[in-house]
């Protein structure tokens, strides 16, 4: 048919007779946008800047978000945001650069803390003056200059990490702090031997196949070794377990611990050449916390339980560590079981009794707690928020007493932030800025170990944004003020404060969500900005295709006239931009779908055609082999929603034939579009609404149609309730 998907194969025929074929409504006359809009210098390299906030909603653009993701310093993950599903980092944060503002206003948090005494007895920042947010800044670039300190927060430090560089599944990452998978040696942790040289990477490359072959090889020769005679100066037995631990996979940790086993084997035959150590149950217990294996935390718990066992039997050279136990509490954050914390938090206890019994070598640190923090963070709800709260409580306490190893830092403040982000509960976000208040105060007072950080106010931000609560858009943008204003103010000393797309993304995506008049407008402020900020220079303040979806979506909510017209219009300029080689402006499945559904449900003139303009740009994307992009079900059935209401004339034509194309698309072997009840009602409104003599007729037999394929075993197109009252009220 002319909607793109020609003749729907034989069993369409009978409900095809007498259907006129209308040329005029062919995809080449679709319209397009021209994209030719002037929008307002919303930030300007002035002293004088000014700006209206409140003159002309509709000339304004979107924003994006981050390029460079960190999840607190500990890996990352995505997470669902907003009534869209759009993937949002949790929390991502860069640091350095340099730019400078114009203009005074008041501190950021002029109500500060008691020092080290949790977050209970913080006083929340004052509401946000109308002016106070981010469109009340004015940028003027400067040059970078290597005499910027690197950022104050925690950093990895590799010599000591097992590993530290977990990394979100779509973007690079770059780190601000330790990670979640830290064990310092300082504490009694393993330092694996190396394996022979080989580089991580992706699969099929040379390097990384060479390393395999040699484990294969180590392998063979293994089981070629009578149990009894196995000589570590021939086989390296620690690089050999060292480099299938870095595999991060089940297999890899398998093979580890089928290489304990033999060591132990070895011992129980007097090999006296070989000797268990802890650092191979530590290793042991570490390939398992990275192997994303279901049961991989109970297992590694295991092998430590069966170590100390050992130790207790008299073998006091598997003493066990901090750590090991580090390692196994890593490995029930990382497992996503429901019974995680509650795991972690108990091994944070046996430690504690361990070190009270007399074991010099078993003692919490922070990064212990900062775990146990991490696995209540990712765990999500309140109650989960209010238990990482109470650790850091803890910590603080601990500290207090003379455990210099458990001072919390600014890790710390930020995982317990993200928990109360993640709890999505009524007075979280509060929650979250108090322990951002009480980071200044303790900073002021001279604990430079909890600098807030981008990723800290990226996180009270977020929390900002997943509240719900009103006025939290302008919170959000508020806090962003405040973060880029004691940047600009010592652009050295609070590099770390510098700005990134995460942040401007975070409160693009508030405004987006947002029920205020102008959430639209001011959404698309901050993604002019962001443009002109990565044209001065800033090469960590750059829209991405999260920057865009979001205004997109924020001008589809919004309910104004001619907010669809805005929302193709940015997807066209994606589009060309992407075409012209930003690949980070590659529309995906999300961006569509907001597009289609503000064209659809804007019952603007010529909205219906537009929308299925962008369906079939989804379609010839996603069969060039872009995954990104998926058409389903639920978009074919928005535009024929949009063509059943246009009341054009030739809609109902156009509705049915875009049910032919969705028939061969699924015959074809496309199975995220098959044709349901509301495909079928939608085309059979068309005819209903249309006013063509032929309607009964048309209506009467694509219920025929929807009817056998019923009796035939199709239950996704039972005819309902709606089916019958639409034909039989307007044929």
């Amino acid at each position: 048919g002319g909607g793109g998907g020609g003749g729907g194969g034989k069993r369409n025929n009978k409900w095809r007779k007498g259907k006129k074929k209308n040329d005029d409504m062919g995809n080449s006359h679709f319209p397009v946008p021209t994209g030719n809009h002037s929008y307002p210098h919303y930030y300007h390299q002035s002293n004088n800047h000014n700006h209206n906030r409140n003159q002309n909603h509709h000339n304004h653009n979107h924003m994006q978000q981050a390029t460079n993701n960190v999840y607190l310093g500990y890996g990352s993950h995505h997470l669902n945001e907003g009534n869209m599903g759009l993937p949002v980092p949790d929390i991502i944060g860069a640091t350095g650069g340099l730019h400078s503002f114009t203009g005074a206003g008041p501190g950021p948090f002029p109500h500060h803390a008691r020092v080290g005494s949790g977050a209970g007895h913080i006083s929340p920042m004052p509401p946000p003056p109308n002016t106070g947010g981010v469109s009340s800044l004015a940028f003027t670039p400067i040059t970078n200059t290597s005499s910027a300190p690197p950022s104050l927060a925690p950093r990895s430090n590799n010599r000591n990490n097992v590993d530290s560089s977990s990394r979100l599944p779509s973007n690079p990452s770059s780190h601000s702090g330790y990670g979640v998978d830290d064990i310092n040696e300082s504490n009694g942790s393993h330092s694996p031997s190396p394996p022979p040289p080989h580089s991580d990477v992706v699969d099929g490359d040379p390097v990384r196949t060479k390393r395999r072959d040699w484990l294969v090889r180590m392998n063979r020769r293994l089981q070629e070794t009578p149990v009894g005679k196995l000589d570590p100066q021939a086989i390296p037995i620690n690089a050999v377990m060292n480099a299938w631990a870095k595999t991060k996979s089940a297999e890899g940790a398998a093979m580890v611990e089928m290489w304990l086993d033999r060591v132990r084997e070895e011992q129980l035959q007097d090999n006296i050449a070989v000797q268990l150590t802890t650092k191979m149950y530590t290793m042991a217990v570490d390939a398992w916390a990275k192997s994303g294996e279901k049961g991989a935390a109970n297992r590694a718990e295991t092998i430590l339980q069966m170590m100390n066992q050992l130790y207790e039997d008299g073998n006091v050279d598997l003493k066990p560590t901090t750590g090991i136990f580090n390692a196994v509490i890593n490995a029930w954050a990382r497992s996503g079981e429901k019974t995680a914390p509650a795991r972690a938090e108990q091994i944070l206890g046996w430690m504690d009794a361990l070190h009270r019994g007399g074991n010099p070598d078993i003692r919490p640190d922070k990064y212990t707690f900062n775990t146990v923090i991490h696995a209540y963070a990712k765990a999500g709800g309140r109650e989960a928020a209010a238990k990482a709260q109470e650790l850091l409580t803890t910590m603080h306490r601990l500290h207090r007493e003379g455990n210099t190893s458990v001072k919390p830092d600014t890790i710390t403040y930020n995982v317990v932030i993200n928990a109360w982000a993640k709890s999505g509960g009524k007075g979280a976000a509060v929650e979250a800025e108090k322990l951002l208040a009480n980071m200044h105060a303790l900073y002021d007072s001279g604990n430079h170990d909890v600098k807030p950080n981008v990723v800290t106010y990226g996180a009270v931000i977020d929390a900002w944004a997943k509240s719900g609560e009103q006025g939290a858009a302008s919170r959000a943008d508020f806090i962003l003020a405040n973060m880029i204003r004691l940047h600009q103010a010592d652009p050295v000393r609070n590099a770390d404060l510098r700005p990134n797309t995460y942040t401007f993304n975070t409160v693009i995506n508030a405004w987006a969500k947002s029920r205020d008049h102008d959430a639209a407008s001011k959404a698309e402020e901050m993604l002019v900005a962001m443009g002109r900020l990565h044209q001065c220079g800033m090469s960590g303040l750059k829209p991405d295709a999260f920057t865009y979806t979001a205004v997109i979506d924020a001008w589809a909510k919004s309910g104004y006239k001619g907010a669809a017209y805005k929302a193709d219009q940015l997807l066209d300029k994606m589009e060309s931009k992407y075409l012209a080689g930003d690949t980070d402006l590659k529309p995906n499945t999300f961006t569509y779908n907001a597009v289609i559904n503000a064209l659809a449900k804007s019952g603007e003139v010529g909205a219906a055609a537009r929308a299925e303009r962008v369906l079939h740009n989804m379609v010839k994307r996603h069969q060039r082999g872009n995954d990104d992009v998926k058409p389903t079900t639920i978009n074919f059935n928005t535009v024929l929603d949009a063509w059943a209401k246009s009341g054009g004339k030739g809609a109902a034509i156009r509705a049915e034939e875009i049910l032919e194309w969705m028939d061969q698309l699924n015959k074809a072997g496309n199975n995220d579009v098959k044709p349901d009840t509301i495909t079928f009602n939608a085309v059979i409104d068309a005819w209903a609404r249309s006013a063509d003599k032929r309607a009964p007729t048309r209506a009467e037999k694509i219920l025929e149609h929807m009817d056998e394929l019923y009796k035939s075993g199709n239950e996704d197109v039972k005819p309902d309730t709606y089916t019958y009252n639409t034909g039989k009220i307007r044929g």
